[in-house]
């Protein structure tokens, strides 16, 4: 609850080759948090998040440096309203 007061969390499928090989060999979903944090900057390579995190009390566990990622829009977020209706909360790349 503290994490998720509306009881409510973001599930995606990535297209990152790495992300999509692990799942693919584990035959299983890969899950995780985000390395960005809601109203900051997005991060784009593994040092800046090694930046972010270095003096902080909680840190990722593992980082994949595969390099930098390209500057792309965040994801489109959504959720299915009460009446079934869809609510984009995020308008990404994909347009809803």
């Amino acid at each position: 609850q503290k994490y998720f007061p509306d009881r409510t969390c973001a599930v995606r499928h990535s297209s990152h080759p790495i992300a999509s090989s692990i799942v693919d060999v584990l035959n299983r979903p890969l899950v995780s948090t985000s390395a960005n944090i809601s109203g900051e900057p997005d991060m784009y390579s593994a040092q800046a998040i090694y930046n972010r995190y270095k003096q902080q009390a909680l840190q990722p566990d593992l980082i994949f440096d595969a390099g930098e990622i390209p500057n792309t829009p965040p994801s489109t977020l959504i959720k299915l309203g009460e009446d079934g209706k869809i609510v984009v909360l995020r308008q990404g790349e994909i347009v809803v």
